[in-house]
């Protein structure tokens, strides 16, 4: 975002500082700047030279784009994600990678604004190639995910400026499992349930469709076909972790042996980030292990932990008398036991995928910039680093607010907070210095009164109720205007409350809740 500021109205767009919206910290501002250290730590480069170091790798072209047109055939995508998905198979195509965890009903506003930064930087470089390349926007669901308390609900914003939390609905013997082998219950009273919690807020046509696609699929293949309904017809190529697992054996072997040198590249990064002034993505303590996670009982995803035993080393799932396996065990398992970690799925991607670029939010940013070492040391290209779109919608509702409340040339007294809005929803009351003049006037009214009755007899009853009448009046007026003014003031601060709550829901940017 630039640091202008233009006034708010119907169908403008304003911009305000990375700051002032509360999107991210330092590193994502510097590197949005090309200020600091975040040039060293992202060097830039332009997508021709990132282009001529993929020529000198091999990638799984033919077998990865089948693997996804056949995955995307499945979920009904439209022809132009399968245009695009084909042309993966194909040399001088490249990928402009973006991903998220499989929120439920289409996750966040930022999955959506990953996958619309990409599908524009694909179209931008399309144009610059002329022909001589071509550009595929590709979303990665990171379906391998299993903390399913991050994605098991969706919020709405209600009319009073609260919000309302919908809960997806899964048998507890899924807690543990990855998106990719959830499934929502399906039982009619859940159903129904359901149904009567989106009605405030959807149309009937897009319950059905909902319920329809979390009833056919897992959480992972239901948010995917969710993204290629809203974008298919962009041409984006949405891709499932579960579906890519099979391309990941060479990675786990390697990780296997040299995950301890892994965990020093990414804490020396992390040293070297903090020396900057960024808050490392990855902890100092994070546990030193191999990057991956193994299939459990009950399809849970677990840890695999080394221990020394017999002089030999093996490995463990979950160090917690879990089964052990020697190294040529655990190669010997179906890769689709396996599911690379925060650390390496970064470096899966861009083994598998000619990946130019990749689309990234603040959170990954600061976890990727401890990852360029990684990928050397694997031979995976780095690729650009593009931060993604961020934005804030004001509805028509919260656009009424924003002129009631005087705030058309001043976007960033918007995210000033709940404080900053009520100061000036509130108009001071007009009782006491109206009353005050009321007194005066008052006695103006006597002076005026007191000479009338000495220059005429028996006038003092007709003049008494004259005066009681102006102070009548004067009173009435008041009251009503007092009264009005705080009807005024509590439409105002109502009207304020819901622009906070539609900016900052839960005191969080909007795109995150």
């Amino acid at each position: 975002m630039s640091e202008t500021a233009s006034k708010i109205q119907s169908g403008s767009v304003c911009r305000v500082s990375y700051e002032t919206a509360g999107f991210g910290g330092k590193l994502m501002s510097d590197l949005a700047r090309g200020a600091g250290d975040a040039g060293r730590l992202f060097p830039k480069r332009n997508w021709r030279e990132v282009v001529a170091e993929i020529e000198t790798r091999k990638y799984p072209r033919a077998e990865l784009s089948q693997t996804i047109v056949s995955s995307l055939r499945a979920l009904g995508a439209p022809d132009e994600a399968m245009l695009n998905a084909t042309l993966l198979g194909s040399e001088k195509t490249y990928a402009i990678v973006t991903g998220q965890q499989a929120g439920f009903l289409g996750g966040p506003l930022y999955a959506l604004y990953k996958a619309l930064t990409a599908i524009k930087l694909a179209q931008q470089y399309n144009a610059e190639a002329a022909g001589a390349a071509k550009f595929v926007p590709v979303f990665w669901v990171a379906g391998d995910d299993h903390d399913l308390h991050e994605i098991d609900h969706a919020y709405f914003l209600k009319a009073d400026g609260s919000l309302d939390r919908l809960n997806a609905e899964y048998t507890r013997d899924n807690e543990g499992r990855a998106a990719s082998d959830v499934w929502l219950a399906k039982d009619d009273e859940a159903l129904q349930r359901q149904s009567a919690a989106l009605t405030p807020y959807l149309t009937q046509k897009d319950i059905e469709y909902f319920s329809a696609i979390y009833f056919k699929h897992s959480l992972e293949r239901a948010f995917a076909s969710v993204l290629l309904h809203w974008l298919g017809k962009a041409g984006l190529v949405v891709v499932c972790s579960c579906d890519l697992r099979q391309f990941g054996g060479e990675l786990l072997a390697r990780n296997l042996d040299d995950y301890e040198r892994v965990g020093a590249l990414i804490d020396a990064a992390g040293e070297e980030m903090a020396r900057s002034g960024y808050e490392p993505g990855f902890e100092k303590s994070m546990r030193k292990g191999p990057h991956f996670f193994m299939e459990g009982p009950d399809c849970a995803r677990m840890r695999i932990e080394p221990i020394e035993k017999a002089g030999a080393r093996i490995f463990r799932r979950d160090g917690k008398g879990g089964d052990e396996f020697t190294r040529e065990e655990l190669l010997a398992q179906d890769m689709q036991k396996f599911s690379a970690a925060a650390a390496l799925r970064p470096i899966l991607q861009n083994l598998i995928f000619p990946c130019v670029a990749t689309v990234l939010g603040p959170g990954e940013i600061s976890y990727w910039a401890q990852l360029r070492e990684v990928h050397a040391h694997y031979g995976a290209v780095w690729p650009l680093i593009v931060p993604r779109a961020t934005l804030t919608l004001i509805d028509s509702r919260g656009e009424k607010a924003v002129r009631k409340l005087g705030l058309e040339n001043e976007p960033e007294a918007i995210f000033g907070g709940i404080d900053v809005l009520r100061a000036r929803a509130i108009v001071p009351s007009i009782s006491a210095e109206a009353n005050a003049k009321k007194d005066a006037a008052l006695e103006k009214v006597d002076e005026l009164l007191k000479d009338l009755q000495q220059s005429a007899a028996g006038v003092e009853p007709m003049l008494a109720k004259v005066r009681a009448k102006i102070a009548y009046q004067l009173e009435r007026v008041i009251a009503r205007t007092a009264a009005l003014k705080d009807l005024r003031n509590g439409a105002l601060a109502a009207r304020a409350a819901y622009l906070h709550a539609l900016v900052h829901p839960k005191g969080a940017p909007q795109e995150r809740v």
